[in-house]
């Protein structure tokens, strides 16, 4: 049934959501084009963009302007910007957070370029998958607050960041950070499967590596966890033990 809508709706030429997208920046911004641009960059950067990067993708000027520009997006719930670990509001990350924005950039040239029943066909494409990842982690960003509740730090004075390493080649990049006031630091992973997320050999290498990276640059002396946001928990096997926390999609939409 949501196939049949979405290839309906918006993947046949007449679907009533085709033109949404424009429709829906000029009844928020006088000026849409601006604003367009700067969505535009940061569709295709599923990992952010600092103000500088994004002045540079979407050919704008970096002035009061964007300033202007940046801090509208963020109040209309289009973006949001994640303070970079251990440093102030200079290199702040911007994340496009608009589920109907990000669904529109992800796949209105190849749904365009097949027609009409593209979502039904695209079931097993990597585009798809790789769309159901990302929808999830923008998820998980809109329920920080239930995974600090799941992990039982709710009351813990926690500031929610991002990182990026410095390193050109070797660095790593983390998406969520929850930095806490007790001496810890939570490094949430988020990842996407229909079952039980297995956790294998060489993506475990990946987060040994990500997180010895990141304890080398910051200097960082607080405890470093890994927690990982699945969707129905992880499966054990030899390679769960580097995992120390778990939340799944069930405590994200706890009552």
């Amino acid at each position: 049934m949501i196939s049949f809508s979405l290839n309906r709706l918006y993947f046949s030429p007449d679907g009533d959501l085709v033109p949404e997208f424009r429709r829906l920046f000029e009844s928020v911004f006088r000026r849409p084009e601006p604003y367009l641009r700067l969505v535009a960059a940061l569709g295709k950067a599923s990992g952010g963009l600092t103000r500088e990067e994004l002045a540079q993708s979407a050919k704008v000027c970096n002035t009061g302007k964007l300033t202007r520009w940046l801090r509208e997006l963020e109040q209309s719930g289009f973006i949001k910007v994640f303070l970079p670990f251990g440093k102030r509001k200079k290199g702040a990350i911007y994340q496009l957070v608009d589920a109907f924005v990000l669904f529109h950039f992800r796949f209105m040239e190849t749904a365009r370029a097949v027609g009409k029943g593209f979502w039904s066909m695209a079931a097993d494409l990597p585009e798809r998958r790789a769309w159901e990842g990302l929808a999830f982690e923008r998820v998980c960003f809109m329920h920080s607050r239930e995974i600090k509740e799941a992990l039982r730090i709710g009351g813990v004075l926690t500031e929610l960041c991002a990182w990026r390493s410095e390193r050109k080649k070797g660095g790593a990049q983390i998406d969520m950070l929850l930095s806490r006031r007790d001496g810890v630091i939570n490094v949430c992973e988020m990842k996407f499967s229909t079952g039980l997320f297995s956790v294998t050999p060489d993506y475990a290498r990946k987060l040994a590596n990500k997180i010895a990276v990141f304890k080398e640059e910051t200097g960082t002396e607080s405890a470093v966890h890994l927690t990982l946001v699945t969707m129905n928990g992880v499966k054990r096997n030899e390679n769960a033990s580097i995992v120390q926390s778990e939340v799944t999609a069930d405590d994200l939409f706890r009552t």
